[in-house]
C-alpha cells in the first residue's frame, strides 16, 4: 500500500516544523503546497527532505486565501497511485496510524479503480 499525503501550509511554518517530523513515517511520499513568499515553510521542508511547491493559486483570482485551489493544486501533483491523504499543517496523525491502516486496508482493498 502506498499512501501519500498533501499538506497545506501556508504562513504555518511553526507548526509544520513540529508536526512533518511525526508525520514522516506514515506516508511513502509528503506534498506540501504553500504559498510563494512562504520561505519558512520551504526551510522545515528542506530539513526534512519533503517536497514543497510554491505557488500563488490561493490569492491569483483576488481571493484573500482559497484553500480548496492550494489542496487541488497538491492532489494534481502527485501521483494518487493508491491512497491520499489531505492533512493541514496542525494535524499529527497517531503514531500506530500506518499499522493500522496495513492492517485494515492494505490486505484487501475497499476501493475499486
Amino acid at each position: 500500500m502506498y499512501i501519500e499525503c498533501v499538506i497545506i501550509s501556508s504562513q504555518y511554518a511553526d507548526y509544520l516544523a513540529e508536526t512533518l517530523p511525526i508525520n514522516l513515517n506514515t506516508f511513502d511520499e509528503i506534498l506540501v503546497v504553500s504559498s510563494k513568499n512562504d520561505w519558512r515553510t520551504r526551510e522545515v521542508c528542506a530539513k526534512w527532505g519533503v517536497r514543497c511547491l510554491s505557488t500563488d493559486v490561493f490569492t491569483d483570482k483576488g481571493d484573500s486565501f482559497n484553500k480548496a485551489r492550494g489542496i487541488n493544486m497538491g492532489l494534481s501533483n502527485i501521483s494518487s497511485r493508491d491512497w491520499v491523504c489531505h492533512l493541514d499543517a496542525d494535524i499529527v496523525l497517531p503514531g500506530r496510524t500506518r499499522y493500522f491502516l496495513n492492517n485494515k486496508i492494505g490486505r484487501a482493498s475497499c476501493r475499486e479503480r
